[in-house]
């Protein structure tokens, strides 16, 4: 990891103990004694413990977001479907494998029902950014023909909602992963055969 500002360590900390022990049961003596400073000095960075939270974002969503490729501008570079599945499997395994990434989910698992900002983050990842990022790319390929005509939106879910839920069983039990792996190379593989169009 770079050189981390005392603001970002104290962030990190702060998600290392949410996702194991969860929000409430964290405290901020806890967090200052890991960051290696006074409980009272946190609030030179933070108003309090749900400031935190609050921020957490900054060391793992927007860095998690652009390197997906949620961005809008993003320019679309997937044109058959090698591409996409190459493209997919990086992205699966960059959100199985980072170990920040995980925390976040972890973090939004256990929480998502206490407080409505972490409920909204499990939908945007696990709903909302995922297909509108596969709504865009599966347009874009039917318009040029490298797909069959559908309804992207439609083809976004059927495509993703399986990838979702091989991630959550990989969190849950990453003692399956060769599982995982084998059951996520079938449904790319049985996706593109249905519905890419071979160059």
């Amino acid at each position: 990891m770079t050189s981390m500002t005392v603001k970002e360590k104290i962030l990190h900390v702060a998600l290392d103990f949410f996702s194991q022990k969860g929000y409430t049961a964290t405290t901020l003596d806890e967090i200052a004694e890991a960051a290696g400073m006074k409980a009272p000095n946190i609030y030179n960075y933070f108003k309090d413990k749900e400031d935190i939270l609050r921020n957490i974002h900054l060391i793992a969503d927007e860095p998690y977001q652009g390197l997906i490729g949620y961005d809008q501008k993003m320019p679309i570079w997937i044109h058959n479907g090698d591409e996409l599945k190459q493209y997919t499997k990086y992205h699966v395994n960059h959100t199985i494998t980072n170990e920040t990434i995980v925390k976040l989910r972890k973090l939004c698992t256990i929480e998502q029902f206490k407080y409505d900002e972490l409920a909204e983050k499990m939908s945007a990842h696990q709903y909302d950014l995922i297909n509108a990022l596969y709504e865009r790319l599966f347009n874009e390929m039917i318009d040029k023909g490298s797909m069959k005509p559908g309804d992207p939106k439609v083809r976004a879910l059927q495509y993703s909602a399986p990838i979702t839920l091989l991630i959550q069983l990989y969190d849950r039990a990453p003692d399956r992963s060769d599982e995982v792996e084998k059951m996520l190379e079938d449904h790319l593989d049985t996706f593109i055969e249905a519905y890419c169009v071979n160059e």
